[in-house]
């Protein structure tokens, strides 16, 4: 790799090389081992097996490179102001100058000698100061793959008549150009390094965020709760008339007041429900049920919605359909969840539910004849607080919690949802849950 600064030989020295008088052993001196292990020193320079044919040959290539000096240079220039990020630093001519007069200091430094353990070292140490300010790893590699092909053709050019010397001028060059390659190799390494322990770190502070998140939802869902009941429930008793006769448009404004706070009880239930199941406080009440009986329970609830609306709701259930072992509140939470979702997106036509025991398990299905989804926002319905964000659906309320809170629950009890649509012609949710407590599962029975 190039060496950006005139005197990054000399940083390691302990002579004044940063502003305010500080070294470069100051400074990073516990990222740069001021004393690399002698067994893999030798390891290197073996592997290199340089000697002084090699010095010869790279004072051949010093003087070819010094007489071509300016051309290298204008070469890598321009290679670089193929990338938009280096096209914006390059802007300025002093900028643009120090750049080539420090490749070509590099270059001649890479051919200079004395090639022995004390020149290699060198190099070694400059390029663990790069790796230490953190010059990209793709600097290193880039400088080795672009010398590669600016220096060869020269070599090829000068002995082009003698195979051999050319031969023997590139492994010469080869040897000095793989110490960039190992660093750029054990750049990449540190980079990786430190990618993986920000992203550790990172998914740490997600976690923790989330589990603030569910426990403010779930404190803030109890203190709505409790004076929404106190609401809902005054509102029956005078609809009970129990503090006296009410005439009609009394009785339809409680209606309202009492239909609302219902509604709203079933969103602040689901955040609340959401927000267990996010910070892990959810448990579940394992009890064997009738599954057909639960299911008419939720389709009787759902029932004065759907003819409000004209719409046709029925259930299809095989008379052999038995029993499950599920929390029968949480079993019933989905199938409302799936009937409430399709009235919801269903202007006209009609609802089915159909059920089957399929794999060991139950499979429920509910089709509606509604908008549909298309098929880029598939992913998005079973995200919380999201929904297809289009006019003509966003007229129908909803926090867009049902289907993600459904999807959670039923994961909770070692089953899964998923959904088909064709956009304008209706969608079909499925939910499959296990006819039995999966083994390991959490519950109580």
């Amino acid at each position: 790799m190039a060496c950006w600064w005139p005197r990054c030989s000399t940083m390691w020295t302990g002579r004044p090389a940063w502003p305010g008088g500080k070294t470069m052993a100051q400074d990073y001196g516990k990222v740069i081992p001021p004393v690399f292990d002698p067994e893999a020193r030798k390891l290197r320079l073996a592997y290199l097996a340089f000697d002084e044919r090699d010095a010869t040959l790279l004072h051949e290539l010093q003087e070819l490179f010094h007489d071509n000096l300016h051309d290298i240079t204008e070469r890598f220039y321009q290679h670089l102001l193929g990338f938009e990020g280096t096209r914006r630093v390059f802007r300025d001519e002093a900028m643009v100058e120090r750049l080539k007069q420090a490749q070509a200091h590099y270059l001649m430094e890479s051919v200079r000698g004395p090639y022995d353990a004390e020149y290699f070292e060198k190099r070694w140490r400059i390029g663990w100061i790069h790796n230490a300010i953190r010059v990209e790893p793709h600097w290193f590699i880039g400088a080795f793959q672009l010398y590669h092909r600016i220096l060869y053709p020269m070599i090829l050019e000068r002995w082009r008549d003698d195979a051999r010397a050319v031969m023997e001028h590139i492994l010469a060059l080869d040897k000095v150009m793989n110490l960039d390659m190992q660093l750029g190799i054990q750049s990449y390494y540190v980079h990786y390094e430190e990618t993986m322990e920000t992203l550790r770190d990172l998914n740490l502070q997600i976690e923790a965020a989330s589990v603030a998140k569910s426990q403010f939802l779930a404190n803030m869902s109890h203190e709505f709760r409790t004076p929404l009941n106190a609401i809902i429930g005054f509102t029956e008793v005078l609809q009970d008339q129990i503090a006296g006769p009410l005439n009609a448009d009394q009785s339809e404004y409680l209606g309202d007041i009492h239909n609302a706070g219902q509604l709203l009880l079933r969103l602040i239930n689901d955040v609340l429900d959401l927000a267990k199941v996010e910070s892990g406080r959810l448990e579940l009440f394992y009890e064997t049920f009738p599954i057909a009986q639960v299911v008419r329970e939720a389709l009787t609830t759902m029932r004065p919605a759907a003819d409000k609306k004209g719409l046709a709701i029925e259930a299809q259930l095989p008379p052999e359909l038995g029993a499950i072992s599920a929390d029968q509140i949480r079993f019933k939470q989905i199938v409302f969840n799936l009937l409430s979702n399709a009235v919801k997106f269903t202007d006209q036509g009609s609802i089915t539910l159909t059920a089957a025991v399929e794999d060991g398990g139950l499979h429920l299905a509910v089709a509606d004849s509604g908008i549909g989804i298309r098929a880029e926002d598939m992913e998005r319905i079973f995200v919380e607080f999201s929904q297809v964000d289009e006019s003509h659906t966003r007229r129908h309320e909803g926090t867009g919690l049902g289907l993600a809170l459904s999807q959670r629950l039923a994961a909770a009890h070692g089953g899964r949802i998923w959904a088909e649509s064709e956009y304008g012609r209706g969608s079909t949710f499925h939910v499959w849950l296990p006819l039995q407590k999966p083994v390991g599962g959490e519950g109580h029975e």
